[in-house]
């Protein structure tokens, strides 16, 4: 964000909390974040709010992914899938 012009001095949109969710609903792959996060700044933009929400969260994977979020795997589910 600092990149894109972001001040030092604002707080960062996105809480540690929505960080993880956009993590678990990406699956970690890099497309999925970037278009995920690019609608979650417009929905925060679009409720002139400075900080991106569960609400702007689950809006904006409803928008991209046409589904509800998805929730986190517990450890057998993971270990599975791990082989």
């Amino acid at each position: 964000l600092k990149v894109a012009g972001m001040p030092e001095s604002q707080e960062n949109p996105f809480s540690k909390d929505i960080v993880k969710l956009i993590h678990q609903q990406s699956q970690g792959i890099p497309r999925l974040i970037n278009v995920l996060a690019e609608r979650l700044l417009l929905g925060a933009y679009a409720q002139q709010k400075r900080q991106v929400d569960k609400s702007i969260f689950d809006q904006a994977v409803q928008e991209i992914m046409g589904e509800s979020p998805r929730k986190p795997m517990n450890k057998p589910q993971k270990a599975l899938l791990q082989g």
